[in-house]
């Protein structure tokens, strides 16, 4: 769906699937950290695929309401630090690159 969106005229659809995707990585960030303990609950792999039907699922547009209800205030607050930390990540990422063609740069001249 994320593709026909994207290949649609109607840009509005655009909007739905990025919200659903932002709320889809919320929730999976937060099913990362507390899996061992859900894990144990009975049914909750049932419960997660209602949850994700129900977050994508056009007539529900259930991430629309999690991310207007929810998310978009505790983003908005958090939106420095956010992009602090993608300016941090960002740069550490452009030294390993240049640490790394460094290196099969001077192991190419030790080859040579």
């Amino acid at each position: 769906m994320s593709f026909k969106a994207i290949e649609s005229e109607d840009k509005s659809d655009d909007t739905i699937w990025l919200t659903y995707w932002v709320v889809y990585a919320f929730f999976n960030i937060l099913e990362t950290f507390s899996d061992l303990v859900l894990y144990w609950i009975p049914f909750y792999y049932a419960v997660k695929l209602g949850f994700l039907i129900w977050l994508f699922y056009p007539s529900t547009r259930g991430a629309q309401f999690l991310y207007d209800h929810v998310l978009k205030e505790a983003l908005l607050k958090q939106q420095e630090r956010i992009d602090t930390a993608l300016g941090h990540a960002e740069a550490m990422g452009t030294a390993v690159k240049e640490a790394a063609q460094n290196t099969v740069a001077g192991d190419s001249k030790k080859t040579q």
